[in-house]
């Protein structure tokens, strides 16, 4: 017996990805246009701390700022990084995340449609690994956001 996947409502699609986790939402959200809203509302609804910076990504493009006085050689910043990635670091959060670029209109116009389906965020600290905006990222948000 086949089964047409298009006649299921939004909420049924919706009750049906609630037994997802959000890996799985986000290759549910890539097989069909029927299928994305339901699986990415799901994806974005609650924000914990360690998604800060894959929201902000939407946006453009993240790289970690090194602090002043650790000079590290392009070698380095790349076992760092990867070291960061599979969670092999000894630190809870990596140094300050900023934009590569300056963000544009069309940055915001691709952000906002992700953003509206954020329905909670939890920046409670629970020991996971996490990388935060540097100020200046934040200013550029300030700088660069669409009057309203």
């Amino acid at each position: 017996m086949l089964v047409d996947w298009k006649g299921l409502s939004y909420d049924i699609l919706k009750q049906v990805f609630a037994f997802c986790d959000k890996g799985d939402l986000t290759r549910c959200a890539r097989t069909c246009k029927i299928w994305t809203d339901p699986s990415l509302d799901l994806v974005w609804s609650d924000l914990r701390i360690e998604d800060f910076e894959h929201i902000f990504a939407i946006l453009a493009p993240l790289e970690p700022v090194y602090i002043p006085g650790q000079l590290f050689d392009a070698a380095e910043r790349v076992v760092r990084l990867i070291r960061w990635h599979v969670g092999l670091n000894e630190d809870s959060k990596i140094s300050p995340q900023v934009f590569l670029r300056r963000i544009n209109h069309l940055d915001w116009k691709r952000f906002i449609p992700y953003a509206l389906r954020v329905k909670s965020v939890d920046c409670l600290y629970r020991g996971r690994r996490f990388s935060e905006l540097a100020e200046s990222a934040y200013a550029d948000l300030l700088l660069t956001k669409p009057s309203a």
